[in-house]
């Protein structure tokens, strides 16, 4: 999957340099991207901040999210017998 992005953002990098587009210098990555919609400012500025301020952050991790499929053990079973 990593493979099939980096080559993915070599695509889109090559064709924006063909194109005579600026590419930044560490190359192109998956992020959010402002849009005035769903992201109405850039991250990280005081107006972003601002508006997020009172928003909870749930802080966790993924690190065990697919651990008991791991063995395949749960594969095809029931929510029942998941839960």
């Amino acid at each position: 999957m990593a493979d099939a992005s980096s080559k993915a953002l070599k695509v889109v990098a090559g064709k924006m340099k063909s194109e005579g587009k600026h590419v930044i210098e560490f190359g192109l990555n998956w992020a959010p991207s402002r849009n005035s919609t769903n992201l109405p400012y850039q991250l990280g500025t005081k107006k972003a901040l601002a508006l997020s301020k009172i928003i909870p952050l749930i802080i966790g991790t993924t690190k065990n999210e697919f651990s008991p499929f791991a063995n395949m053990r749960f594969t095809g079973a029931s929510e029942k017998t998941i839960m």
